[in-house]
């Protein structure tokens, strides 16, 4: 990532000594998508109203737009849902003007989650069922297997499991086509969790490290401990507390070295089995 923050304030010096605003506005926007990646959420911010000052200035709504969805990911991630959301509608009015499909498939995926984080899944549904018709008459198949996704996890936390399960299964079957590694390991995972809740625990092991394997071969270590934290869930449930404290003991392991704050979730379910 510092690398890629190298090449992008190239990028914006070069703009700057050949008066390219244009040049400097997606300079700008590319800084921010960097420092979200990094976690820097006050930066992202930072450098996405800078890009999104420059683009009403030009007047290039293609790049208001983009801005607009940026910020809202931002502040999603920041867990200001309001704003979020407003963001998220700034961007969709402007690709509706504009006619621009995909980005307004990605609008609508976007305030699709938003809505389902503050529980409002009704809402969540229509979003991404609005999402998914935009992908499939683009034939978007990526899109329409993240949106069967999503719908899956809505279905999920409202109870309807069968309903979760179909298009979690729908969404794995595209990514096997599309040879989707990172896409069957999330669908793998969340189909583990939907059996795990039905009481199926078998299956749901059985999906956990078919999710667990393709995160290994992808190297991801988060995907990983997430893994063994689900399948240290299910063992404790089936009752063989030396598996669930060996996978949670992997899992701290991995979130650890990630420095993620999840270890220590995990190791409040690892000291209450001891």
């Amino acid at each position: 990532l510092d690398e890629a923050i190298d090449a992008y304030r190239k990028v914006l010096k070069l703009g700057e000594q050949h008066s390219n605003p244009e040049e400097i506005a997606i300079a700008y926007g590319n800084l921010g998508i960097v420092y979200k990646t990094r976690g820097e959420l006050d930066k992202a911010i930072d450098y996405y109203q800078k890009a999104l000052k420059l683009d009403e200035e030009l007047g290039r709504k293609e790049g208001l737009a983009n801005q607009y969805g940026n910020l809202g990911n931002v502040y999603k991630t920041r867990g200001e849902l309001d704003k979020a959301i407003e963001f998220y509608q700034k961007a969709l009015k402007i690709d509706e003007e504009l006619g621009r499909k995909e980005g307004m498939a990605s609008d609508y995926g976007n305030l699709g989650i938003a809505y389902q984080i503050r529980g409002e899944l009704d809402k969540a549904i229509e979003y991404h069922k609005k999402s998914l018709k935009i992908e499939e008459e683009l034939g978007r198949k990526e899109g329409m297997a993240n949106q069967y996704g999503n719908l899956g996890i809505v279905y999920q936390i409202r109870g309807d499991l069968d309903k979760a399960i179909e298009y979690h299964q729908k969404s794995l079957k595209i990514d096997e086509e599309l040879g989707r590694k990172e896409g069957m390991a999330a669908n793998y995972g969340n189909l583990g969790n939907v059996y795990q809740i039905r009481g199926e625990l078998d299956k749901a092991i059985e999906y956990h490290q078919k999710s667990l394997k393709i995160n290994e071969e992808l190297g991801r270590k988060e995907g990983m401990a997430n893994q063994y934290g689900n399948l240290g869930n299910v063992y404790r449930l089936q009752g063989t507390p030396s598996e669930a404290k060996r996978c949670y003991q992997k899992s701290i392991a991995l979130f650890t070295q990630l420095g993620s704050p999840n270890a220590a979730l995990v190791q409040s379910l690892l000291d209450k089995l001891q």
